[in-house]
């Protein structure tokens, strides 16, 4: 990260005094060390000592990338943001509904919990997991319903620097526009799915959304 350079123009106008702090005309365009232009940024917000105690912890390296869960639909390797994975099970016993779309598997009940069962390799590629054995069932939550979603294999959990993001290749996925961008690693490359987009995507994602309501409702 160090060496970046960063445009202070718009900067100044959210920080107030950034600017007149690192002591350089509005308009002009500063190389700076990541932690140094972190640190400002954290003295103008915070205050002195809460800006000096971030800072130490940024250097000590207590700054946490973001982390995604990292799993297998198909034959590829697919991220989701750890904040929307609220746990990881086994696949057991789905009850399954007639008349749903065919990427709904059916119901489990998970810590009490009435959630729909959605075949991710059924959505990505038309191709059925069902009836696989072994498969992992990731529990996710989202802005609209919590979801779980059968795939092969939940591998690990990944800290991904910043500089590895990329939204290149995505061009050609522009009917799936739940792909929010690429983790671009030494020996592998991982697309990460953002959940909200993906369950607001799905066709009858709102019967099944009041369907689970009424279940809900049923047993209060």
């Amino acid at each position: 990260m160090a060496g970046l350079t960063y445009d202070l123009e718009p900067l100044a106008a959210v920080a107030g005094q950034l600017v007149d702090t690192i002591k350089c005309p509005r308009s002009k365009v500063l190389p700076l060390n990541a932690d140094i232009f972190f640190f400002h940024l954290t003295f103008l917000k915070y205050g002195t000592l809460e800006a000096y105690i971030t800072y130490q912890n940024f250097k000590r390296g207590r700054y946490t990338m973001p982390k995604v869960v990292v799993f297998h639909a198909g034959k590829e390797e697919y991220a989701l943001p750890i904040e929307n994975v609220v746990s990881i099970e086994r696949v057991e016993e789905v009850r399954p509904i007639p008349h749903l779309p065919s990427f709904v598997l059916g119901f489990v009940k998970v810590r009490g919990e009435l959630i729909p069962v959605l075949d991710l390799a059924n959505i990505l590629y038309n191709t059925s997991a069902g009836a696989e054995t072994g498969m992992f069932l990731l529990v996710v939550h989202t802005e609209t319903i919590q979801i779980g979603l059968v795939v092969k294999e939940a591998k690990e959990i990944l800290e991904v620097p910043d500089d590895s993001f990329t939204n290149v290749g995505l061009l050609a996925y522009s009917k799936t526009n739940y792909f929010s961008g690429i983790i671009n690693l030494e020996d592998s490359l991982i697309t990460q799915i953002d959940p909200n987009v993906l369950v607001e995507s799905l066709e009858g994602i709102r019967e099944i959304q009041d369907y689970v309501s009424e279940q809900k409702t049923h047993q209060n």
